[in-house]
């Protein structure tokens, strides 16, 4: 992928000046998708990205060869061999990511419920709490065992990739397995981290009120390092603001808002290209030329 990168640099700017203004946005686009991917994180296991990846760059090449057909470009056959070249030889590792990732998804629909659609909010929601009231833990544990059992059967002798992923969940699963199913038999305790940590965040405003522990110095070791990196950043005395203020040239205050406005409008389109790939590359369709 950083080879990609590089060469769409180099090769972006001496190609693209005779098309049009959109045309030039639809290549631009194009030559996002990758760089985008380049500052952004794949370690997150558990959102298995080279799929969303595969996906967004198999969605691109088909995408560049309708633009072929309206009008050929170099840039545009070269952006389409690096797609290809970027996932080939991917495609089994592809499909076994693919099984990984339908199975967390019947994971979690084991743990919180299935999806239901909410009508009125015109979306899909799962019903944790509901959900949480109508199982026990034995059943839960049942659910989860079958899981991993038909999981491993129907890939026993299929995928390297498959078996290694179902025996690192299996063993974590086992290790904490005493642990992580206590909601399930008590219903007052929370089954999903937002919930804990705001049950927490509750449980510590009670102790607190209940102590009386509201001085200075419990203030200073919450909000401590805030205060230590204001007076390092601001490098004033607090009676020092004010006057420090009126000698603030707001000439150069408007140029860097300008230039903190124009870093926010391309990180937006960098999260809109990944979070609404198929749409974007519509667009770069018709706005090709």
């Amino acid at each position: 992928m950083e080879q990609v990168a590089k060469e769409l640099k180099n090769v972006e700017i001496k190609t693209g000046k005779e098309l049009s203004e959109t045309a030039q946005q639809s290549l631009a686009t194009l030559c996002l998708l990758p760089r985008t991917w380049m500052s952004r994180s794949i370690s997150v296991t558990y959102e298995l990205r080279g799929i969303i990846i595969y996906e967004q760059f198999s969605q691109a090449i088909e995408t560049i060869k309708k633009m072929e057909q309206k009008r050929s470009h170099p840039l545009l056959t070269r952006l389409k061999e690096m797609f290809i070249e970027s996932i080939q030889g991917q495609q089994s590792t592809f499909d076994d990511l693919t099984k990984a990732h339908r199975f967390l998804g019947q994971l979690t629909a084991i743990l919180y419920g299935e999806k239901q659609e909410i009508v009125s909010q015109k979306k899909e929601v799962r019903l944790s709490a509901a959900h949480r009231k109508e199982q026990t833990t034995s059943e839960v544990e049942q659910n989860i065992d079958q899981l991993i059992a038909d999981f491993k059967d129907n890939n026993k002798k299929r995928s390297t990739l498959c078996r290694a992923f179902i025996l690192n969940f299996e063993n974590t699963y086992k290790n904490w397995k005493p642990n992580i199913f206590t909601c399930y038999d008590h219903d007052f305790i929370p089954n999903d981290n937002n919930a804990l940590e705001s049950n927490h965040n509750k449980v510590k405003r009670v102790i607190r009120k209940t102590t009386g522990h509201k001085s200075t110095a419990k203030a200073l070791l919450i909000y401590g390092e805030e205060l230590i990196y204001c007076q390092a950043y601001f490098d004033k005395l607090p009676d020092d603001f004010l006057s420090a203020l009126s000698d603030v040239d707001f000439e150069v205050v408007r140029v860097k808002q300008q230039e903190h406005q124009q870093k926010q409008r391309i990180r937006g389109v960098r999260i809109r290209i990944v979070n609404q790939t198929e749409q974007v590359l519509k667009q770069a369709l018709n706005d090709w030329a």
